[in-house]
Formats: structure tokens, sequence, C-alpha cells
């Protein structure tokens, strides 16, 4: 079983940050965030496999 806190924690020592939202609240976050810039999703199984 995954520790989330504890994997949060170790994530976001390493300068990453945790966010999480409703699917369309998330749609609406990462809209806002990149506005004008190239994003992509490299590398993970649960998304290449939808």
């Amino acid at each position: 079983m995954i520790n989330w806190t504890k994997l949060i924690e170790a994530l976001e020592q390493r300068g990453y940050a945790d966010r999480r939202y409703a699917a369309k609240e998330a749609a609406d976050y990462l809209d806002s965030q990149i506005d004008r810039t190239t994003a992509g999703l490299g590398g993970s199984m649960p998304v290449l496999g939808c």
C-alpha cells in the first residue's frame, strides 16, 4: 500500500508541489498554468494506457 503522506512529503522536499482538485477544477487549474506554453506527459503508463 502506498503511504501517500510520505510520498507527498518526499516530492515536496525535491521541489514538487502537491495540488488536488476535482476533475473540472483540475482542468481549469492546468489551463490557467499553461497558457501559451507547451505541456506534455511522458513515460506514464496510466496515461499511455488510457
